[in-house]
């Protein structure tokens, strides 16, 4: 095999432009990289925050409708979830499904609690027993479905943290 004669100047554009490919490669790598690892932390960060909130609403799991009737219309708040709604899409399908399934019966059961109340300063309220005995039996439902649903929720992202769950 025969080698052609390479002018010093011509090696040296050669080696210049690999050089660059290489190096533009290998910066485009790091970068992604980077990126993956910023988001990877932004969704445990995501996760973390969810989990301490979920966590606080321990009042879900101690109701008892038997002894404490029908909660309060302000039992839970959910601050954080409604501030950071915008990056559920970080977590894993899953878990968004979970967290989205427990916050929104969340919100179902906090707007049947307030018709419920409603219901009980409202005038004619013999004429509504009925009525108030069935939403008190659908709130004590959603009640129960929420518990399943929170503790789904938290199990999930607890089980995902510190997880790439989302590439």
């Amino acid at each position: 095999m025969v080698i052609p004669n390479i002018t010093t100047e011509t090696a040296t554009l050669i080696s210049g432009l690999i050089g660059g490919i290489v190096g533009s490669l290998g910066n485009y790598l790091v970068q992604i990289l980077v990126d993956n690892k910023r988001r990877e932390r932004s969704s445990d960060d995501l996760r973390a925050s969810l989990i301490s909130e979920i966590e606080s609403m321990r009042s879900i799991d101690t109701f008892d409708p038997s002894s404490l009737g029908v909660p309060s219309t302000g039992f839970v708040r959910k601050n954080l979830y409604e501030n950071s709604s915008d990056q559920i899409g970080q977590l894993s399908r899953s878990e968004a499904v979970a967290v989205i399934n427990f916050y929104g019966g969340l919100s179902n059961l906090q707007s049947q609690v307030e018709d419920f109340k409603d219901m009980n300063t409202s005038a004619g309220r013999s004429s509504k027993k009925g009525k108030k005995n069935q939403m008190g039996d659908i709130i004590n439902q959603q009640m129960a479905d929420l518990k399943k649903a929170r503790i789904a929720a938290l199990q999930l992202l607890q089980k995902n943290m510190n997880k790439d769950t989302h590439i």
